[in-house]
């Protein structure tokens, strides 16, 4: 498999997990895991704001990934 087919099944299994999570209220604690969740538009008309749970958990995902990505990239031979 290519890294854009992983990446695009990891997208869609994040879509489904929305899915299932809208549909089945005892599964609520698994919004955690898909994006979709973080920033659902019903919530942001009805509150006027942003759940700081899902902003800091953004950031600090965010974060990992911009820190992970120098660090696997700086032990590359890039040699151009």
């Amino acid at each position: 498999m290519t890294k854009g087919v992983i990446a695009s099944l990891g997208l869609f299994l994040t879509f489904l997990l929305w899915y299932v999570v809208n549909m089945e209220e005892r599964l609520d604690f698994l919004k955690y895991f898909t994006p979709f969740k973080y920033f659902d538009a019903a919530n942001l008309m009805a509150d006027h704001a942003l759940d700081p749970v899902f902003v800091v958990l953004s950031v600090v995902i965010i974060a990992l990934a911009v820190f992970a990505t120098y660090r696997f990239y700086a032990a590359r031979d890039l040699t151009v």
